[in-house]
């Protein structure tokens, strides 16, 4: 139950690239990791691509995910947009993650494709 992150910074924005086994503790490890990194860069918009990682979340596992996920990007990190790349079947998985975010005033969205993640991130918040 590992996972390898790549973090590089794209003009506009922090992408995060990240494979291994799809888990809770590994998705809020990212989630961990993301935070340390966009503090030293100071991007307000992120695109995170898990499409490379194995494995399924059970629902209750997503949803447990989203609401952790959520409590450690409350508060300083609210002004930040987030765009979510998986598969697609993961799509409804990650809408507990959206309303989560959006409950706690956080810009958040699942996506299937980089472009369409990247047009939204481009458009202002």
């Amino acid at each position: 139950m590992s996972y390898q992150i790549d973090i590089r910074c794209q003009p506009g924005y922090l992408y995060v690239q990240a494979w291994g086994t799809r888990s809770p503790k590994n998705l809020i490890s990212i989630v961990k990791d993301y935070l340390k990194a966009n503090e030293e860069h100071g991007y307000k918009k992120i695109l995170i691509d898990l499409r490379s990682m194995t494995g399924e979340l059970s629902s209750f596992d997503a949803y447990r995910f989203s609401n952790t996920a959520a409590e450690k990007i409350e508060g300083s990190h609210t002004d930040v947009r987030i765009a979510i790349v998986d598969l697609e079947e993961n799509r409804k998985r990650f809408s507990f993650l959206e309303d989560a975010s959006a409950n706690i005033g956080l810009s958040l969205q699942f996506f299937s494709k980089n472009a369409e993640a990247e047009r939204w991130l481009s458009r202002s918040k």
